[in-house]
């Protein structure tokens, strides 16, 4: 039980970061990016690529990688999320659903179908009489350093204070002096560059391949569901809850069962609390 625990901890730091990123791009510009799955099985390609062909070391590979997908994000705002934040939300979806085609078929045209992993740290720890691979330490230690920095820079900072404002009403920081459009291109960035981390360790604890990234979407759409939306501390919360869940479900019911029970654990939630356990009314 000990082992199923920890497990569902670390694994859920991992959940945090990846929906902390879709929350980011959502929050400063209100356009739900369905793309984020791919964006992150990209990122986790990259990673790969790194080790596999050029035996990066550990340590640059999440700079490398964040820096990488952080240019995308950027990327991605001018040419495409710039021009649809204040379109309906339908023309807005289909969009980024189309953006995430096109960046699936890329990477499988240069990474190939095949289903691939990711080993960063070979080896194993051991925590209270019960051993953990070192891949599985390492993702807790990074995501929640990750989740601890982004809490720092959302509250602390000046830019990270901007976005807030800007999550909280577009218009009032605008007229507070704040560059929309500078805070929605670095919101972007920030996001799709988790995404990118997030990808590493998609491949580190899971399996990576050109179409998984449609069933970790959802799971971060349910992270920041369960959490709340516009709350940081919720999908912290969130993604501790989705990982136990799976995790301690995995030993009584088996993985699949436990994947489902995730999104039952959501549905009962948001019977009693609509708007998740920090979040707040948003409207599309």
């Amino acid at each position: 039980m000990i082992y199923y625990i920890v497990q569902g901890i670390l694994v859920g730091t991992f959940y945090a970061v990846l929906a902390l990123g879709l929350q980011m791009v959502f929050g400063v510009m209100e356009v739900v990016n369905f793309a984020h799955g791919d964006l992150m099985v990209m990122g986790g390609m990259i990673g790969w690529l790194l080790i596999t062909t050029y035996s990066l070391p550990v340590g640059l590979i999440f700079p490398v990688v964040f820096a990488s997908m952080f240019i995308t994000g950027l990327v991605v705002f001018r040419v495409l999320f710039k021009r649809v934040r204040n379109v309906p939300v339908v023309q807005s979806l289909l969009i980024a659903f189309g953006l995430g085609f096109i960046i699936r078929d890329a990477v499988r045209y240069l990474f190939s179908p095949k289903i691939r992993t990711i080993r960063l740290w070979p080896g194993s720890v051991s925590f209270a009489g019960v051993s953990f691979s070192n891949d599985l330490f390492l993702t807790g230690l990074v995501c929640g350093s990750i989740l601890v920095i982004m809490l720092v820079f959302l509250e602390r900072t000046n830019w990270g204070k901007g976005i807030r404002a800007t999550s909280e009403h577009t218009d009032l920081a605008q007229a507070c002096g704040i560059n929309i459009d500078r805070v929605q291109m670095l919101g972007s960035g920030i996001g799709i560059g988790l995404a990118g981390i997030g990808g590493i360790f998609l491949g580190v604890n899971f399996q990576i391949n050109p179409y998984v990234g449609m069933e970790f979407l959802f799971k971060s759409f349910a992270v920041v569901v369960l959490g709340g939306m516009g709350s940081m501390r919720g999908v912290i919360i969130g993604g501790l809850i989705i990982g136990l869940v799976e995790s301690i479900g995995t030993l009584f019911i088996g993985p699949q069962p436990a994947a489902a029970a995730s999104f039952i654990t959501i549905i009962l939630v948001l019977l009693i609390r609509p708007t998740g356990f920090f979040g707040r009314e948003v409207k599309l």
